[in-house]
């Protein structure tokens, strides 16, 4: 995913790209936390990207479905995450938990190195991929 944050993308110049047009990359991440539940996560992205429900929608994911998860009358499984995800230009990570994919992070960090030292955060960051994976 070419996007500025390993959860979710929004459009915009490249300081609002950064940022998702909050003041600040923590404003943004206390804003996109604060979103409770998984299908609030997939309402906020759709609507924030301008899509109904049809467009959203894919074979196994009907419209009154993906309704349902927005309700929270259904429970989203990983496969119906990952079809999501795409779609509203975000990871299942963040669909699920609300976080940042570390392994995104990782991957994004790795490449804006080029073949350079890595810095601590590289570190810390591979640990909370090893530890999730074990899980």
């Amino acid at each position: 995913m070419a996007a500025s944050s390993a959860g979710c993308s929004d459009a915009g110049d490249s300081r609002q790209k950064a940022t998702g047009g909050f003041a600040s990359r923590q404003q943004r991440a206390v804003y996109l936390s604060g979103i409770a539940t998984i299908g609030d996560r997939i309402r906020s992205r759709r609507v924030t990207l301008g899509l109904s429900l049809r467009e959203v929608a894919r074979p196994g994911l009907s419209p009154g479905y993906l309704s349902r998860l927005e309700r929270g009358e259904r429970q989203a499984s990983t496969k119906a995450l990952r079809l999501l995800a795409p779609v509203l230009e975000c990871s299942a990570h963040w669909l699920e938990t609300g976080r940042d994919d570390p392994a995104e992070l990782l991957a994004q960090l790795v490449l804006k190195h080029r073949g350079r030292p890595l810095p601590k955060q590289a570190a810390t960051l591979a640990r909370r991929v090893l530890t999730a994976r074990r899980e």
